[in-house]
């Protein structure tokens, strides 16, 4: 996988180092801005609260109140805006040399929409 220099996210696929161990959180965030690639849609998401799954690491905890950048599969069809509040399960995939978040599966799902004004 291939993905914008940019972003810093994935430069590399299949990783060659070692590996990051098994991870994930279940995260609620509120989409701050949107980027969409071939490979994926990047959502920036202020991370509002991140519970265990199993007993999984959970690296997004460290990560509540503080904006993350994902990659996430093809989305197009749910309407995302900055704005929404979203839940989904993240993961980070990556090793020694770097990594990123990633949205693991097609779990995504809309909590609620902000209103206009807010």
């Amino acid at each position: 996988m291939e993905l914008d220099d940019r972003e810093g996210l994935l430069k590399g696929m299949p990783i060659e180092g070692v590996p990051v161990i098994p991870n994930g959180g279940l995260v609620t965030g509120e989409i701050e801005g949107i980027k969409m690639y071939s490979e994926g849609n990047i959502l920036n998401i202020r991370v509002l609260d991140s519970e265990d799954m199993g007993k999984m690491a959970n690296f997004v905890a460290n990560e509540v109140g503080k904006t993350i950048k994902v990659l996430v599969g093809e989305c197009r069809h749910l309407s995302l805006k900055p704005g929404d509040i979203i839940e989904l399960p993240i993961s980070y995939e990556g090793d020694e040399r770097g990594g990123g978040y990633l949205a693991s599966g097609n779990n995504l799902s809309i909590r609620r929409r902000r209103r206009k004004g807010r």
